[in-house]
């Protein structure tokens, strides 16, 4: 046993729930960013609209294409 820790199960409850929260945190910034690039928001607007359009082509055929 000199190679295991013992930790209590409410601290490594408490441990992962701040993994949880910190992953969500995380998430919601990065979304903020994005939503704050005008850059970005201009090419996800493109990307529609060639999407709606037909222009783009089918995800699962690329995947074959390039043995994804």
């Amino acid at each position: 046993m000199a190679n295991t820790v013992q930790i209590p199960k409410p601290v490594l409850s408490e441990f992962l729930e701040a993994g949880r929260r910190f992953n969500a945190a995380e998430d919601a910034l990065e979304n903020f960013l994005l939503a704050a690039d005008k850059d970005f928001i201009k090419k996800m607007r493109d990307l529609r609209n060639l999407h709606k359009a037909g222009k783009l082509s089918d995800w699962s055929k690329l995947k074959t294409k390039y043995g994804l």
